[in-house]
């Protein structure tokens, strides 16, 4: 994939790269329909615990819903929310701006039609897409984005989304900084950011499995970042995997070789692709032969620990890789932020085009 175009569809089982970062496209809205009982066509059996763990009721304190009388009923969606134009699309849904009518707070409406669903949740009668579970169990874990209400249709869930302004995703924000990858100051800021968020998505149950510089929003004006897009995510309690979800170019070696990986493993080698993507502007592996291999090289001049971390993140053997608590010890997450920004070379190496797998 790289850093050569937005990916598109090129998530397994996620959503659109682009999500909540930018706005353009028509003018768009979605037609009306009562809530109507989950088909038990639909349901998919749990796995091992993973059913005493879900939330798949349409109604909780970890959600911001908009009630009407005595707050014993939820105001229907289209007298809740008022739809914008449309901000991100993909092969698994649209995702439209939007307003909550009661306070005008703006809103991210993620549209998500039944058949795309690849991941469900099941327990208590009811089943959602495995989306809207982890994203509940997600509230409040800082720089990820906020599920605020979900919406279930005969044909489709509707999933209201808090939208931050002065946004714009991280492959847009190296893109645009002019540089092959952005400075060390920079880097180590944001890196901490998500390894912090993944790791306590952990103690939640969660496993993303496609964290990449689009599923994150650089906020432009604090440099704060924000998760987004769970629709590749699992809980975190069901190792080993056996499907793979997310971006190829992103996967672990043990994947391609065995057809299996721990979520663990697979969220350190991710944060190792997405260091080298930060430092250097693309990704080091470009086809799946080349992950395999595991010849590691980098083409621009890094710090030696970073480097030494991006090398430690990315061993092959996922017994030796490190784990989320000790990429968490590396001298160079732990030192004190570097006094002055990594000056990368002034060319910019061309980055290689995205695979279309």
């Amino acid at each position: 994939m790289g850093h050569g175009g937005k990916s598109g569809v090129d998530s397994v089982g996620g959503m659109e790269g682009v999500l909540l970062a930018r706005a353009g496209g028509q003018e768009a809205g979605m037609g009306g329909g009562d809530l109507q009982p989950t088909r038990p066509m639909d349901r998919q059996p749990p796995r091992r615990n993973e059913a005493a763990h879900c939330l798949t009721r349409p109604h909780g304190d970890d959600l911001d819903q908009v009630m009407v009388g005595s707050g014993r009923l939820r105001m229907g969606f289209e007298k809740a929310y008022r739809v914008g134009h449309l901000i991100g699309k993909g092969g698994f849904g649209h995702v439209y701006a939007g307003v909550r009518e009661r306070d005008h707070k703006l809103v991210a409406i993620k549209h998500v039609p039944r058949d795309k669903v690849r991941l469900w949740c099941s327990a208590q009668g009811c089943s959602v897409p495995k989306e809207i579970c982890l994203m509940r169990h997600a509230q409040g874990v800082p720089n990820v984005i906020r599920l605020l209400d979900f919406y279930e249709r005969p044909d489709s869930f509707i999933l209201i989304l808090s939208r931050p302004s002065n946004y714009k995703d991280l492959f847009d924000y190296i893109s645009e900084r002019g540089g092959p990858g952005l400075g060390e100051l920079v880097v180590h800021k944001f890196f901490k950011q998500v390894l912090a968020a993944v790791s306590h998505l952990r103690e939640r149950n969660v496993v993303h499995r496609d964290i990449k510089d689009e599923n994150i929003l650089v906020n432009l004006k604090t440099s704060n970042l924000a998760i987004i897009d769970f629709g590749s995510g699992c809980h975190a309690n069901i190792d080993p995997l056996r499907e793979f979800e997310g971006t190829h170019l992103y996967a672990c070696p043990e994947w391609l070789k065995a057809g299996q990986y721990r979520g663990e493993g697979a969220t350190v080698w991710s944060l190792g692709i997405l260091l080298h993507v930060m430092l250097c502007g693309d990704v080091p592996y470009h086809t799946e032969q080349e992950i395999c291999q595991g010849d590691l090289t980098f083409r621009l001049a890094v710090p030696p620990l970073a480097e030494a971390l991006v090398r430690s993140c990315l061993i092959p053997n996922p017994n030796t890789r490190l784990t989320l608590s000790e990429v968490a010890r590396q001298p160079w997450v732990t030192q004190e932020p570097p006094t002055s920004p990594l000056k990368p070379r002034a060319r910019r190496v061309p980055p290689t085009p995205r695979s279309a797998n």
